[in-house]
Parts: C-alpha cells; structure tokens; sequence
C-alpha cells in the first residue's frame, strides 16, 4: 500500500493550491452558496473524520437521501467508504448511521456513487478504484463499477462488480459514472472511448441490471470544445438533462448544464455555469446537481483549511433561483 507520508504530502500540496484557486474565484452571482456546510467530516475517530468527498442525492416524496463517500485518517493509513445521511429540505443533513453504509477493502478507494429508486428498493453504483502498492505509483490500475441494493436505504446488500460493460476511459480522467431508473430501465452515462480513440458521452441500458446494452457512443467534442471530465445525466419530463465538468486549464472546472429532447442534440438551457477552482482536475469529485421546482441545488465538495493546516474536505451546498435561467 502506498505509504502515509507519500499521499499526505500529496494532499496537502493539492489542498494549498485549491485554497488559493478558491480564494481568487468571484462566485457566480446567479448562484448561492449556504453559509453552512451540508455535511461535515465526523468527529476525530470515526469512520468519516477526514473527509467527505464524492455524493448521490436522491430526492423522494417527503425527504433527501445521500450516499456519500467518507475519508478517515491516521498515522497509519487512509481508508474510505459510503455512508447515508438524509434531509427534509435539501439544506440540512444528518447521518443517519455511526458506520460506514457499504464498507471498502482499505486497498481500495470508492468514487462517483449514484443513487436511485428501482422496483421498490434502492439501487448504488459506484466506481472502485484499487489503491496502488509502494511500487506501483505510475502505474494506472484498473477501475471497476461495483452494485449494491437496499430496501430501506439503511441496510446494503452489494450485487457484485457490473459486467459486461467496457469502460475505456481517456487518459486525462478517472472513471465517473450515472446511473438513474426511469420507465423500468436503468440507465448508465459515462465518458469513455469511442470507436475511433476520442473522448464520447457513452449510455447503455439495463431491464434487469444485470445484463446492459451495447452503449450509443456521441463525441464529446459535439458537446463541448473543452475536455469533458465527467457526467450525469437526469431524466426530466420530455426532457434529458446533462451536467458535466468542462475544463481548458488545468487549474479551472466549470460545472455546464445543458437539456435535450433526443439526448444527442445538446443545448445550453438552465443554471449558469458554476466555477469550480481546482489544483487537479482528474482529481476532482464529481457534483450532483437536483432539480426542483424552485430552482437547481448543486453539492460539491470543498477542501479545507484549519489552523493548523490542511483539514480535509466538507460537502458544500448551492442554490440558483429557476427565476435566473428558466426565461
């Protein structure tokens, strides 16, 4: 496993840049940020105590659930797993459980989870990646989509790894997936690699999630002239809504919305685009965005600073009025 003191200092090297990036960035005026974090890393101790990385938001008749992804660390290791919080309103949270919902291996790291309801119960996806040794820091090990599946939302079963599916990737992200049930199918997003070695915005379908289609493979360059990161995508009445990240510099992503009727002709309708500073644009957790009838609700996560250096990450919240782009 790769050591402490190496992934510390990596770390808080990034931490400092992404500070100073944050400090220079004027906040779009269309969006809000909350003054509060929505969720904090737990206290010293607990299984989230370092901090609180990549969400999945669901929003159900009378409440919010989150699957998020925790960090806890010590002098001797970094470890990381989902946790479930939930929320009457969006705004504020509360973890629901002093353990981690869905546990890791401590080799291994989860990213990008997705949350959705599917024939009566819940359905995670998540990305898994496979930490590397002391020897095998360039070395680019694969990632993995793992499943798992809850009637209550608290206790969680895993499914086993997705197959059948290939996830190609470019060489300039990490694997980023979304997954969502609509109509008795699940659908699953991600950017990947078309036939031709570019970069594309890949779906594919399951009855059963189990078995997945082939995936339709659109370029990402008919999306975006930038570098497309990642995606989710959101059904929307007859509507598909795409968010992703867009970077052109290495220090800078922007969160981009856009709406479509086919899902392959893209256009920019909804919340202005949302500036997200970063030191490391391949390593920067994948937002999740809700729409309500208010408006949109973006969670993203924030490095901290403390007084005695770097603290980790919360999960931040932000809201934009639909007053601001549905005109």
């Amino acid at each position: 496993m790769r050591t402490f003191a190496a992934a510390t200092v990596r770390l808080l090297t990034l931490a400092l840049l992404c500070r100073a990036a944050s400090l220079s960035a004027a906040e779009p005026s269309a969006w809000k940020i909350d003054p509060q974090p929505a969720l904090a890393a737990g206290e010293i101790g607990n299984w989230d105590d370092f901090a609180i990385r990549d969400v999945a938001v669901l929003r159900l008749k009378n409440k919010w659930l989150m699957l998020y992804k925790g960090i806890s660390l010590s002098e001797v290791e970094r470890v990381c797993a989902l946790g479930i919080a939930e929320s009457a309103n969006g705004v504020t949270w509360r973890k629901l459980l002093e353990e981690p919902a869905i546990p890791l291996k401590t080799d291994e790291e989860p990213s990008s989870p997705c949350l959705t309801f599917w024939n009566d119960g819940f359905r995670a996806a998540y990305v898994v990646h496979p930490l590397p040794h002391d020897n095998e820091e360039s070395e680019r090990l694969a990632s993995r989509v793992e499943l798992a599946s809850s009637k209550d939302g608290l206790v969680w079963q895993p499914l086993g790894t997705l197959a059948g599916l290939s996830f190609k990737i470019p060489d300039f992200i990490f694997l980023r997936i979304s997954l969502y049930a609509d109509g008795g199918l699940l659908h699953l997003w991600w950017i990947g690699i078309n036939q031709n070695g570019k970069p594309a915005l890949c779906h594919s379908v399951s009855r059963d999630g189990l078995t997945w289609s082939n995936p339709n493979m659109q370029p990402a360059a008919a999306i975006d002239s930038r570098e497309i990161l990642g995606a989710r995508v959101y059904p929307s009445g007859d509507f598909f809504v795409l968010v992703y990240l867009a970077s052109d510099s290495p220090n800078k992503v922007e969160i981009v919305t856009k709406i479509s009727r086919d899902a392959v002709t893209w256009q920019a309708k909804g919340p202005p685009e949302f500036v997200l500073p970063t030191a490391d644009s391949r390593n920067i957790s994948m937002p999740e965005m809700i729409f309500t009838p208010e408006g949109a609700r973006l969670f993203y996560s924030e490095t901290q600073l403390g007084e005695s250096g770097f603290r980790g990450a919360v999960l931040r919240s932000a809201f934009c009025p639909k007053s601001e782009y549905a005109k």
